[in-house]
C-alpha cells in the first residue's frame, strides 16, 4: 500500500493486488456521499464493501479513532465504530482506487494525535463564511478533526461580548456547525470577556451565561473561554477590593462558567486560554490556574513563546508536571498578524517534535486571514500529527501544493515557498540565491541562469494557477519575487547602468514586504 500518505501505522498482512471497482450500499454508501467522496456507477463492480465494528477485527485498540481494512480479491471490510473513523477507512480505500489497482491484505491506522485542526484566532478580517465552509472540508480531508471559531475582529466574540448575535451572523454561525457535523469535525465556540467583563459581578456572569446559552442552542457542545490579550491587573474598582489577584479573579470566572455549562449539560466540553499562555510552566499563573481546572478541562498553551520557534516532548512534559492537564498547543503558526503582516507563512511545519502526539491534547494551528495560503502549511500539520514518525516535509508539502493549487504548480509554488523563507520557524535566507551571492566572484552566468528559471516557474504559478484566490491573496510576494529576479538580472548585466540599479534595489528595500531583503542588500553591497 505504499501510495497511501501518510504512511498506514499497521500493515497485518499484503496479499498482491488487484483492479477494483467498488459497490457501495447501505450506512457507507451515504457517508461516502456525505464527504464527497465518489466511488462512481459501475456495471461490474469487482468489490462489495461492508463495514463491521472495529472489535470484528480481533486487533489491539490504539485510538478511538483507529479503524481498520481487510481487502479481499473480491471484498472489502471495514472496520469502525464511529461514522468519522469509517470515513477516514473509506478515504484510505479510495486513495487506493484512484491508482486503478489495490493492494490486497489488512491494515490497521489511527491517528497519533488526539486533537489536530485550527483555529480562527488571528487579528484582521475574519475569513468569509465560504471560506470556512472549504476550510473545514479540507480539515477532513487530510484527517484533521477540530475547527475553533474565534476570530479576534468578530465583535460578538469579543468586543460586544455580552450581546447577544442578530439572526443573519447566527445563521452563519449554524452553517459552519452543521458543516463540522456533515465533515464529522468538532466545531468549538470560543468567547473573550476579558477586555471588559467585571468578575465581581453576577451581572456580567448572566450575561456571559446567555451568550454561552445562544450558542448552545444552536447544538454547539464544545465551549470554551479565551482570556488571552487583556491586562495582567484587575480593572475595575470591585475587583481590586474582592480578588488579590487577577489569577484568582481568573480562577473564579472559568470554574463558574464551567459548572453552569455543566448544570446545562454534562456533555458539554470546556477550554479555556490563560492570561499567561507561553513561556516557563512554572510561572505562578499557569500553576495556579492548571491546579484549580477540573481534570476535563482543556488548557491552551503557546509553548516557550507566543510563537514558538519548537514545540518539544520537554515543554510538553514540564506544562503537564506544573498543572496536572495535559497542554492543548495553540500553535501560532501560520498566522502572520500584529509585528509579521509583511510576511507570508507558507512553508511546511517544522520543528515540532514527535513527544507532542504522547503528552499533548492536542495541537492547533492559528492560521493567516488568508485562508488559501494558510492551507499549504495546515496540510502538512495534518500528515505531521497523524504520523509525526513518517512525517516527510518536502513530500508532505507537495501534496499540499497538488491538493490547493493543482499539479501544475507544484514546481512554482516551492519556488515561491523558498522567497518567503522569513517567519519565526525559519529566519535563514533563500538559500540558493544566498549561496551564488556570497561567492567571493559572483558567477553571473550561473546566476542570470538560476534568476530566469525562477521568474519563469513564478510568471506560471501567477498566470495559470488553478486556484485564483491563492494567487490574489499573495499578489505582493508574488509580484515582488518576480520583481528580484528581474533586479537580479540587471544586476549581472555589465551594460546596466549602475546608479539605475542602485535606485531599484533602494526601491525594493523600501517596500517592506519580505521577500528576499537580505539578498538585494547584499547585491547593493556589491555594485
Amino acid at each position: 500500500m505504499r501510495y497511501v500518505y501518510p504512511k498506514l501505522k499497521k500493515i497485518d498482512s499484503r496479499d498482491g493486488e488487484c483492479l477494483c471497482r467498488v459497490k457501495l450500499s447501505g450506512d457507507i454508501e451515504r457517508i461516502a456521499k456525505q464527504v464527497g467522496l465518489d466511488f462512481g456507477t459501475h456495471d461490474t463492480p469487482t468489490h462489495t464493501l461492508t463495514l463491521e465494528p472495529l472489535s470484528a477485527y480481533g486487533e489491539s485498540v490504539y485510538s478511538n479513532e483507529q479503524f481498520a481494512a481487510a481487502i479481499t480479491e473480491n471484498t472489502i471490510t471495514l472496520y469502525a465504530d464511529t461514522e468519522r473513523t469509517a470515513s477516514y477507512a473509506l478515504k484510505r480505500v479510495y486513495e487506493m482506487q484512484k491508482y486503478g489497482k489495490i493492494k490486497m491484505g489488512k491494515f490497521r491506522d489511527w491517528p497519533s494525535t488526539p486533537r489536530r485542526g485550527i483555529i480562527e484566532g488571528f487579528y484582521g478580517k475574519p475569513w468569509s463564511l465560504e471560506q470556512e465552509v472549504d476550510a473545514i472540508h479540507n480539515l477532513w480531508e487530510n484527517g484533521m478533526n477540530t475547527y475553533i471559531y474565534s476570530p479576534k475582529d468578530d465583535e460578538y466574540h469579543r468586543a460586544k461580548w455580552s450581546e447577544l448575535y442578530p439572526e443573519d451572523k447566527l445563521t452563519n454561525l449554524l452553517t459552519l456547525l452543521h458543516t463540522c457535523d456533515k465533515n464529522y469535525v468538532d466545531f468549538y465556540y470560543m468567547l473573550a470577556p476579558g477586555l471588559s467583563i467585571k468578575y465581581s459581578s453576577e451581572s456580567d456572569f448572566d450575561l456571559l451565561m446567555r451568550k454561552y446559552r445562544q450558542i448552545y442552542d444552536l447544538g454547539v457542545r464544545h465551549l470554551g473561554l479565551l482570556l488571552d490579550d487583556i491586562p495582567k491587573e484587575l480593572i475595575h474598582d470591585e475587583d481590586k477590593e474582592k480578588y488579590t489577584d487577577y489569577c484568582e479573579a481568573h480562577i473564579e470566572l472559568c470554574l463558574k462558567a464551567y459548572n453552569a455549562l455543566k448544570e446545562i449539560d454534562p456533555t458539554v466540553s470546556f477550554t479555556i486560554c490563560p492570561t499567561v499562555y507561553r513561556g516557563d510552566t512554572a510561572q505562578d499563573y499557569i500553576v495556579r490556574m492548571g491546579k484549580a481546572m477540573p481534570e476535563d478541562v482543556s488548557i491552551f498553551w503557546t509553548g516557550p513563546a507566543v510563537c514558538s520557534f519548537d514545540l518539544t516532548e520537554n515543554h510538553t512534559a514540564a506544562f503537564l508536571k506544573n498543572t496536572g492537564h495535559r497542554p492543548l498547543y495553540w500553535d501560532n503558526y501560520p498566522v502572520n498578524d500584529y509585528t509579521m503582516l509583511h510576511e507570508m507563512h507558507i512553508e511546511p511545519i517544522r520543528f515540532r517534535d514527535y513527544g507532542l502526539a504522547k503528552l499533548s491534547d492536542g495541537v492547533i494551528a492559528n492560521v493567516m486571514e488568508y485562508m488559501e495560503a494558510s492551507m499549504l502549511s495546515v496540510i502538512t500539520y495534518a500528515h505531521f500529527l497523524w504520523e509525526p514518525n513518517a512525517y516527510d516535509q518536502n513530500r508532505s508539502y507537495s501534496e499540499a501544493i497538488e491538493q490547493r493549487l493543482g499539479t501544475s504548480s507544484v514546481i512554482g509554488a516551492q519556488i515561491f515557498m523558498e522567497f518567503c523563507y522569513k517567519s519565526y520557524i525559519s529566519y535563514h535566507y533563500n538559500e540558493k540565491f544566498s549561496r551564488l551571492l556570497l561567492m567571493k566572484d559572483t558567477p553571473c552566468d550561473i546566476l542570470t541562469e538560476y534568476a530566469r528559471y525562477c521568474k519563469l516557474e513564478l510568471v506560471r504559478l501567477r498566470d495559470n494557477c488553478e486556484n485564483r484566490a491563492f494567487v490574489k491573496e499573495v499578489g505582493r510576494w508574488l509580484d515582488k519575487a518576480i520583481l528580484f529576479c528581474d533586479i537580479v538580472c540587471g544586476f549581472c548585466d555589465k551594460n546596466k547602468d549602475r546608479a539605475k540599479l542602485r535606485e531599484e534595489l533602494e526601491a525594493y528595500l523600501a517596500d517592506p514586504t519580505e521577500i528576499c531583503r537580505f539578498e538585494a542588500e547584499l547585491m547593493l553591497e556589491k555594485i
